[in-house]
């Protein structure tokens, strides 16, 4: 029996009413279920003679639709100028013009607004848990813009699952790709829905069975440059899923932070590399110096910060 290595399945084996060779990827056709297993049989067997048969060229299997799309984005990535935006194969970009948007110029001028109060509520940043990338797109006369995310107003019970628990807040939904000028735009929003209330027909109401009168949706594009002739220097944001780091997020290439210390004579950070193991403790002191009492400070707070530091290196036991 012929085994491709690595593999409990023989080599030779029905599909339908075909014979599939696993490692070619070609079909020998045989019209009938049961001839197709006795062919096989014999394929598998120390006698076989494949060559026999007559054998169709090789058989890909349908990619699905995010492998296809993943193909694309490499494909474009590759073939883009280098140090361009469209040599990024983490963003999506749509060359066909879109008709679908509607371009608002200014909308806060003369806007509406619904009277909801959101001057008070909290602001939540997540990533996408249903992996949108940024999208690079542009409109019939030809200028480009770049989505990389959405701002909900809703209940908020920390996994976003559902409203009936928690409290409300502006959700932030950052997407693959997303970097601090994205969220910054984004802010402004918040910023502005904070000050002015919500404006029409920017924030749209939600109307799903999970949302109530309340809730409310943003999805905005802000003016981009040609992906294939700019770069874009702003640093990448990723989430961070260190239980012991404070940050939720971090600009790419960032180190981890637990706890910090801070005021006018010197600031006391305990950190780590992203990709290291141990919590380091960094002391920086104002350049007037320290008078006594300063330094008596200082050294208390370093020595509760070498220990929580401590704490933090001390090896995991497990019964």
């Amino acid at each position: 029996m012929t085994i491709i290595a690595g593999s409990e399945q023989p080599r030779y084996v029905v599909t339908g009413t075909d014979v599939l060779d696993r490692e070619s990827g070609r079909l020998a056709k045989f019209g009938n279920a049961g001839v197709a297993q006795l062919g096989a049989d014999w394929l598998n067997g120390p006698d076989a003679t494949p060559e026999d048969y007559v054998w169709s060229e090789s058989v890909a299997p349908e990619k699905s639709k995010a492998e296809k799309a993943r193909a694309r984005r490499k494909y474009r990535a590759l073939h883009a100028p280098g140090g361009s935006i469209a040599a990024d194969d983490r963003v999506t970009v749509e060359d066909a013009p879109s008709n679908r948007a509607e371009v608002i110029v200014n909308p806060f001028r003369g806007a509406k607004h619904y009277k909801y109060d959101a001057s008070g509520l909290p602001l939540i940043v997540r990533k996408t848990s249903r992996g949108q990338r940024v999208r690079i797109w542009r409109t019939p006369d030809g200028k480009w813009w770049r989505e990389a995310g959405a701002i909900q107003v809703r209940k908020w019970d920390g996994e976003g699952k559902s409203t009936a628990g928690g409290e409300r807040a502006f959700v932030l939904t950052l997407f693959k790709g997303a970097n601090v000028a994205d969220l910054e735009y984004l802010r402004e929003y918040v910023d502005r829905a904070r000050a002015d209330r919500l404006v029409r027909p920017l924030w749209q109401r939600v109307h799903a069975d999970w949302a109530d009168r309340q809730t409310f949706h943003l999805g905005v594009s802000r003016p981009y440059s040609d992906p294939y002739v700019h770069s874009d220097k702003s640093p990448l944001i990723w989430f961070c899923d260190d239980i012991q780091c404070s940050a939720a997020w971090h600009e790419e290439g960032a180190d981890h932070e637990h706890d910090e210390i801070t005021n006018d004579d010197y600031t006391l950070t305990i950190w780590r590399g992203r990709h290291k193991k141990k919590w380091l403790l960094s002391v920086t002191v104002d350049s007037c110096g320290l008078n006594s009492r300063q330094a008596a400070s200082l050294a208390n707070d370093i020595q509760w910060m070498q220990q929580t530091c401590d704490k933090l290196n001390a090896p995991t036991v497990t019964a």
